[in-house]
């Protein structure tokens, strides 16, 4: 009795809201057999830049929504992953090799995030100050508003891949900023699958993109480009000072 191989599924780079392929795929495996789950792009320096002129598109059309309507795309981001629950769970799994119970609660919690991060999106003011505490300036008022960055770079870990990732491209949508996600190496599908119902959700163009592949390389042109406005990294101490040197070092 013959079988027919399983193929893993081949993911592209997601690039200003269109999927980019390149020359050169790197395999997926599940860490308790080393079955292949995916193949992921493996992006250049050229697709990085590329990644970031889209960013910055994606940033003046996320700065140009009210509060209330980028309140309203991550409450419908929110409705899609809830909805997407099974399939987000079974990726999580199938790149980490966590228990499937563990990677439900990671695909629930993601739920709330965004919706913590919608809400936040709604509260966002800026303040009115008195200014009477200097001689001469009785009954002034100083009125400050907030004002988004432009475009932040995220690097992600492979421990929790889907929710760590809107930890950090959540509150970025929210406050009208534009993201250039580099996930970890061993763990890209669940953020490569959370790219599609971004689209879905009707996020702008660019507002998100997601480049795959040698992770210190990509993250050294991150660290170094001048349009990137802030980069947020969770990932071990070691990493982040070697991170942060090279950032210091580059200004």
């Amino acid at each position: 009795m013959s079988t027919v191989p399983l193929i893993a599924p081949k993911h592209g780079l997601f690039l200003g809201g269109e999927w980019v392929e390149t020359d050169q795929y790197d395999e997926v495996k599940l860490p308790y057999d080393g079955t292949v789950a995916g193949l992921v792009a493996r992006a250049s320096a050229a697709h990085v830049h590329r990644a970031i002129e889209a960013a910055q598109q994606g940033a003046r059309a996320m700065a140009a929504l009210a509060n209330h309507q980028r309140a309203d795309l991550l409450l419908r981001l929110a409705d899609l992953v809830r909805n997407d629950e099974h399939e987000l769970a079974q990726l999580i799994c199938s790149e980490t090799g966590k228990p499937i119970k563990e990677a439900r609660l990671e695909a629930n919690r993601s739920v709330h995030t965004l919706i913590a991060a919608a809400h936040a999106a709604r509260d966002l003011h800026g303040e009115v100050v008195p200014m009477d505490f200097a001689a001469g300036a009785e009954r002034r008022m100083a009125m400050t508003v907030r004002e988004p960055l432009g475009v932040i770079g995220a690097i992600t870990p492979f421990n929790f891949p889907l929710n760590l990732t809107l930890h950090k491209l959540a509150p970025a949508l929210a406050a009208g900023n534009s993201v250039v996600h580099k996930p970890a190496e061993r763990t890209p599908l669940s953020a490569l699958r959370l790219a599609h119902l971004v689209a879905e959700a009707g996020v702008p163009r660019g507002a998100y993109n997601i480049i795959t592949g040698d992770g210190p390389a990509l993250a050294a042109i991150l660290l170094q480009h001048p349009a990137i406005a802030m980069i947020t990294f969770t990932g071990s101490m070691k990493v982040g000072d070697r991170k942060s040197t090279r950032l210091n070092s580059s200004h």
